[in-house]
């Protein structure tokens, strides 16, 4: 890469900091503890490159490949990752028993589901998803959000998809994800040579809204934002094979839709 081009990547990661940046501000947190925070971030996320390209995982490839010291290298994959995916498996739980109709009733509502055996209807929809991960731990998570509720016929599903409530670090858990999905978005529509359409994003702002109609506004944006999502929910569900595994095709592609709104 040619100094130019570098200067201008450089120049694309500060703007990609400032809110980082700005959230260590808020909450007190100073250069060093970004530092520290980013180092175990860089060997991670360069392991998991490597790995995504067939590449052996090493202690010296990590070194080079990140410009840390080997050291530092071995401590931070002996600390292992410390953030929990529960919230993600939580989440296709409660995709899955909305859509797949082993878990659905004739009107297409999601059932309420024996639980409590290895042989269970929760267990079934839990596997599903994963058999690497145990219903009884999904099971406390989402009645711990408040997603169910255990009744004397089974566990019943109250909500249409996973919310974090009182836990930071799972909260920021799903908003690195989604805003890494956003940034891949731009990255891919400012840097590929694809033909194909580029991805979607638009932003809509205004800033000078009659302050006497911002709470009708607000509840306007947040009941179309949840009427459309729910509209691509169910589009997209008729097309995934983990909720229809009899269908006929070649799975593996991803399709991922962010909304949200900021008063």
């Amino acid at each position: 890469m040619n100094q130019k081009g570098e200067q201008i990547l450089i120049q694309c990661l500060q703007l990609l900091l400032k809110p980082v940046v700005s959230f260590c501000i808020r909450r007190s947190l100073a250069l060093q503890d970004l530092i520290e925070a980013a180092r175990g971030v860089f060997i991670r996320a360069a392991a998991h490159e490597m790995q995504e390209q067939g590449k052996k995982v090493t202690v010296s490839a990590l070194s080079i490949l990140t410009g840390m010291h080997r050291k530092g290298v071995v401590r931070i994959l002996e600390e292992g990752e410390s953030l929990s995916s529960s919230a993600k498996f939580a989440s296709r739980v409660i995709g899955q028993w909305r859509h797949d109709k082993r878990f659905c009733t004739d009107a297409g509502k999601p059932r309420v589901l024996s639980y409590g055996s290895p042989d269970s209807e929760f267990t079934k929809l839990v596997h599903a998803v994963s058999t690497d991960i145990y219903p009884t731990g999904i099971l406390f998570d989402l009645e711990r959000v408040g997603a169910i509720e255990r009744t004397k016929n089974g566990v019943k599903l109250l909500t249409q998809s996973y919310q974090t409530k009182h836990d930071p670090v799972e909260g920021f858990q799903l908003m690195a994800r989604d805003t890494e999905h956003l940034m891949t978005t731009i990255e891919e529509n400012i840097f590929s040579n694809d033909k194909s359409p580029p991805h979607f994003h638009g932003t809509v702002i205004y800033d000078n809204i009659n302050a006497d109609e911002f709470s009708k506004i607000q509840k306007w944006l947040f009941r179309e934002s949840v009427a459309f999502q729910r509209k691509v929910d169910r589009f997209l569900a008729k097309h995934d094979l983990d909720i229809h595994p009899d269908s006929q095709g070649k799975g593996g592609r991803r399709v991922v839709l962010g909304i949200f709104t900021r008063m």
